[in-house]
């Protein structure tokens, strides 16, 4: 049950990613904007 609940989380993420190729550039952004308010450098 742990395999099949891991498989279809995989999954899921790789047809987010190959239905809106900027999903990871945009996320990476919205991080960085994150760690940079947590360090205070915001």
């Amino acid at each position: 049950k742990s395999f099949r609940n891991s498989a279809a989380y995989v999954q899921n993420w790789l047809s987010v990613l190959r239905n809106d190729v900027k999903f990871i550039v945009s996320a990476s952004s919205k991080a960085e904007k994150a760690v940079d308010y947590i360090l205070g450098e915001a």
